[in-house]
């Protein structure tokens, strides 16, 4: 992309153009340099025309983040005819703060003069010295800020609308081009659209003003397209029993392994479709089998990796459910659903990057389920980082196990592993019983399971006629450390 960095003011005489090409590739980035840090009133010169574009972005970069405006350059300048203000921001002295003009979007000509920047407390005076001289302005202005103020309010206190991020085609539809090595100014041939003809006898039909997205819905969706059901039955079985029929369940194709059992995985994946892709009765399906049902035994010598699903495999509790299993038997775990996942991220925009500066130096302090954690590019939950979380860049449709040496140091010693323990035990106080009915009590909501006789004389020792607090929570802390917890019989 094309970047110019601009700083003079050059007021209608040599003002720049994007000649109406190249659309989506050109920008020009004010590098104003900071005198000292404070408020300024940001605002921007253009050559006003009726062939100009109306909808200009612009994009401040300030020191609260960024803001996103739009500028009709069909419009007179309303500041000496010259100026538009963008709004009024903070910046630091000497900070990376700048203002990014693009052509993205446009359909007409983008021109782009100068930009200004005003002290706040300069702006303001002269806005209202204006206004003193302009009582038809001064009314105006009124009436503006009285309606700014009832829409803050409405904002504040009307229904929230829940927004999530998606995507849509282009108003226009067409072809592109082979991005040479990747890069994006290094263009070859233009490629048509279409599918894969190894995959297809027949190819779809896309309609010369559509992008095809809607078609290769429809195909990977389609009862006639067996991939689709076989790869997501094969993965709900690797999540239910710890392995798939096809234990590469990444990779499907002729470098992956056979399926054990060929004709289960048909029957499934044909129920499936038949079913209306619901997952839930795939799922109840399967959990109501006799295979499901099995106990945890030794492997017999002729199929020592139970590929033919004999008994269950022993699986340990995978990054999110560890997190939750601990929440849950400290009593804090929120069962609340929906809303942001991020504290301060506010709104989901995806021209908006300031979001992604907050995940450095984020605290996880919210206790929902793990399914509402920030799984954030470069910072991520310790717990989460030490029992092998899924790899965020990439499809995974079957997590790494592995057993090192952190995981049982973050077990023994991470701050919110010891806050659980004396949050559960603090639970475990708030009901009155024996000290062995309490016992017992631990080890249920724990391990799902009563102590052995021999465990129950171990806790009795360790707690004594009258334990306090701490030996709870020592005890609590200890089950949270053992091998029960972790792993699924």
């Amino acid at each position: 992309m094309e970047t110019l960095h601009l700083g003079r003011q050059l007021y209608r005489r040599g003002y720049l153009t994007d000649y109406n090409t190249d659309k989506g590739e050109k920008t020009v980035t004010f590098t104003p340099p900071i005198p000292q840090s404070g408020r300024y009133d940001v605002r921007l010169a253009y050559s006003y025309f009726a062939d100009r574009a109306d909808n200009v972005r612009v994009t401040v970069f300030h020191a609260d983040g960024e803001d996103t405006v739009y500028v009709d350059e069909t419009m007179v300048p309303p500041i000496d005819g010259r100026f538009i203000s963008l709004g009024k921001y903070r910046f630091e002295k000497d900070g990376a703060g700048y203002v990014l003009i693009t052509n993205e979007g446009t359909k007409k000509f983008v021109t782009v003069d100068a930009l200004q920047l005003v002290p706040e407390a300069e702006a303001t005076a002269a806005e209202v010295k204006e206004d003193k001289t302009n009582p038809t302005r001064s009314q105006a202005a009124k009436q503006v800020k009285a309606l700014e103020a009832e829409l803050k309010t409405l904002k504040k206190e009307g229904p929230v609308r829940e927004t999530a991020m998606a995507v849509h085609d282009d108003d226009e539809a067409a072809d592109t081009q082979i991005r040479i090595r990747g890069v994006q100014k290094q263009r070859g041939d233009t490629v048509p659209r279409g599918f894969l003809h190894v995959t297809l006898n027949t190819q779809p039909v896309i309609p010369p003003d559509e992008s095809g997205r809607k078609e290769m819905a429809d195909w990977i969706a389609s009862a006639q397209n067996p991939l689709t059901a076989r790869v997501f039955v094969n993965r709900v079985w690797a999540w239910l029993f710890g392995s798939g029929i096809v234990r590469t369940v990444d990779i499907f194709g002729t470098t992956g392994e056979k399926p054990s059992h060929p004709e289960l995985l048909d029957y499934l994946a044909t129920r499936f479709v038949a079913e209306g892709w619901d997952v839930k009765k795939l799922i109840r399906e399967v959990v109501l089998s006799r295979t499901w049902q099995e106990a945890v035994t030794k492997s017999p010598a002729a199929d020592l990796e139970n590929r033919l699903f004999i008994h269950a495999n022993r699986r340990r509790l995978d990054a999110d459910q560890l997190r939750d299993t601990i929440l849950a038997v400290s009593g804090e775990l929120k069962l609340d659903y929906l809303g942001s996942n991020i504290a301060g991220a506010g709104e989901i925009d995806a021209n908006n990057f300031s979001a992604q500066n907050i995940e450095y130096g984020y605290v996880f302090k919210d206790t929902r389920r793990s399914v509402y954690t920030p799984a954030f590019r470069n910072k991520r939950l310790e717990l989460f980082e030490a029992f092998d979380f899924g790899d965020i860049n990439s499809s995974v449709g079957q997590r790494n196990v592995s057993t090192v040496a952190p995981q049982a140091l973050y077990l023994l010693n991470h701050p919110f592993v010891v806050e659980q323990a004396s949050a559960a035990a603090e639970r475990t106080l708030a009901n009155a019983g024996s000290n062995d009915e309490r016992i017992v009590a631990v080890f249920r909501r724990s391990l799902g399971r009563t102590p052995s006789a021999g465990e129950l004389e171990k806790c009795r020792r360790f707690l004594g006629a009258e334990p306090s607090l701490e030996q709870w929570a020592e005890l609590q802390h200890t089950l949270f450390d053992c091998l029960d917890f972790r792993y699924i019989d």
